[in-house]
């Protein structure tokens, strides 16, 4: 699976993945709140690799657009 997301400002989504795939998220511009909503910001130019769930769920909280691709197989 590889996604191309972009968040508009003060969105969220939530994206299934199956618990037995690797995966691995890739910030391209803005800043986003990663797996839960208590979580740091990650800025742009970041690797995030997921442990194994039912999927990632993500929360732009800034005021610009959020962009990431999401890697999984």
């Amino acid at each position: 699976m590889y996604l191309d997301f972009t968040l508009k400002p003060r969105a969220q989504m939530h994206q299934s993945i199956p618990e037995s795939w690797n995966s691995f998220v890739y910030i391209l511009e803005g800043e986003g709140v990663f797996g839960s909503q208590n979580s740091s910001p990650v800025a742009a130019h970041n690797v995030l690799v997921l442990g194994p769930g039912d999927g990632l769920s993500v929360w732009n909280r800034s005021s610009k657009p959020l962009r990431y691709v999401l890697l999984a197989g």
